[in-house]
């Protein structure tokens, strides 16, 4: 089953380290174009998300509590993200098995190629959520909404726990076949749960498609992160 979406080259190359000094020697770009073309083609995604009313408001710190569903996160990150909004969307997506299994059958025979598929598979299933997430923007935005940057549980100040509450909320297993391990982990790897919230002023309205900020510009570890899109040119 085609992925749908067109993985970004030079995202994939992110992945890999470039802009760190790893090289785009020709049989570097002849794997990472393979690598790219399998998963566009045979990968297979799907993805899951839902409306929820947002509130905030509890403990002493007003602004860094956010109710939605059956559960709470504290977090000044995603408040400073979310504020203004009323609504948010809950979504999960993942590409599928393809990327885990080509990876690791690579692995016996060329770890640089495995490495182009493990970059590939990251480039692919953010390609995925931007498409996710430029057609919640568009559908919200015909509603009077405007939409905010995903943010994920493990950014920020987002403790990477609230898995298990995005898999309740949004019965993640059965509808994508995305399995959470004890240590809080995605399988298969190349998957993303994430919030979008929606605001009926556009003000503040900062998604991807209206700005160039991006969620590297939101996450608090961006200035050491070896894949930031901070001062690039790739």
């Amino acid at each position: 089953m085609p992925l749908g979406v067109t993985i970004p080259f030079s995202e994939a190359m992110r992945y890999m380290g470039s802009h760190n000094g790893v090289s785009k020697s020709d049989t570097t770009v002849k794997l990472m174009t393979e690598a790219i073309r399998s998963l566009e083609l045979y990968s297979s995604p799907k993805y899951v998300s839902r409306e929820f009313t947002l509130n905030t408001g509890a403990g002493n710190d007003m602004d860094s509590v956010i109710s939605l569903g059956s559960f709470s996160v504290r977090s000044v990150s995603l408040a400073r993200n979310l504020k203004g909004c009323t609504r948010a969307v809950l979504f999960a997506a993942t590409i599928g098995p393809q990327a885990d299994r080509l990876c690791k059958r690579a692995q016996l025979t060329s770890m640089a190629q495995a490495a182009c598929y493990q970059a590939a598979g990251a480039a692919a299933i953010e390609a995925l959520c931007d498409y996710i997430n430029s057609n919640i923007t568009r559908d919200y935005k015909a509603d009077g909404f405007f939409t905010r940057p995903r943010f994920s549980p493990g950014y920020g100040d987002v403790s990477l726990e609230h898995q298990k509450d995005w898999f309740r909320e949004l019965d993640i297993t059965r509808n994508c076949g995305i399995e959470l391990t004890d240590s809080l982990l995605m399988i298969p790897t190349k998957s993303v749960t994430a919030i979008i919230g929606l605001s009926p002023d556009d003000r503040e309205s900062c998604s991807l498609s209206q700005s160039d900020m991006t969620a590297c510009d939101l996450c608090d570890n961006s200035s050491t992160c070896a894949f930031t899109r901070k001062e690039q040119n790739i």
